[in-house]
């Protein structure tokens, strides 16, 4: 099953996105994110998943287009399992998957994200006056071939970064920068341009 995205797809509280599995596609063929899921203070968007589906964006690294195959800010108590997402991101906050002031939100089970800008990112070029994104975790996911970092994480709180495998991106595997209480735990990180795992200060108020 293939699904054209002609807009974004925006998810609801106690909506599941599901399909089955690496067969049922969703592509996105301009700029701009292919799944949404965007509340505001006070009326985040609550126990909501996207699993077992592939997402192909329109992004190769030679051409790059602004988006992001999922995006998320103001959404707690989220899923992201089983997904394979790919060619999405031209500046810096974009990538596969990127949570932005989000709480409780995991992703795993095997989650693809690789040929974007990033892999997965919780990040803010400027340190906001609460963390980014905070106890969200990833785990058990690949993170390779991307054209920045594998995992990125910036001014974000309480990141669990468990047994993951990032490789062959042009920067870092894992790169958390302003972070802190993070925990990075069993993961591989090789054959990045950058470093492996790097941990750095930025300009935060953290």
């Amino acid at each position: 099953f293939t699904l054209t995205a002609t807009a974004v797809i925006n998810l609801k509280s106690k909506v599941t996105l599901e399909g089955q599995g690496h067969g049922t596609l969703i592509t996105k063929g301009d700029s701009g994110h292919a799944v949404s899921v965007v509340g505001a203070p006070g009326t985040e968007i609550v126990n909501w998943a996207v699993k077992n589906l592939r997402v192909v964006g329109p992004s190769v690294n030679t051409t790059r287009k602004s988006g992001c195959g999922i995006f998320a800010d103001f959404a707690v108590k989220g899923l992201i399992e089983g997904v394979d997402i790919s060619g999405f991101g031209s500046s810096s906050g974009d990538g596969s998957v990127h949570i932005r002031r989000c709480k409780d939100v995991i992703v795993t089970g095997g989650s693809r994200l690789h040929d974007s800008l990033n892999g997965f990112i919780t990040s803010e070029s400027t340190a906001p006056s609460a963390p980014e994104a905070e106890r969200v975790t990833i785990s058990d996911s690949y993170c390779y071939n991307n054209w920045a970092d594998g995992i990125h994480g910036q001014h974000s709180a309480r990141l669990n970064i468990i047994n993951n495998h990032c490789y062959d991106n042009s920067e870092s595997g894992i790169d958390l920068l302003g972070d802190y209480s993070d925990i990075v735990v069993g993961n591989d990180a090789y054959s990045n341009g950058g470093r492996g795992i790097e941990v750095g200060n930025t300009t935060s108020s953290h």
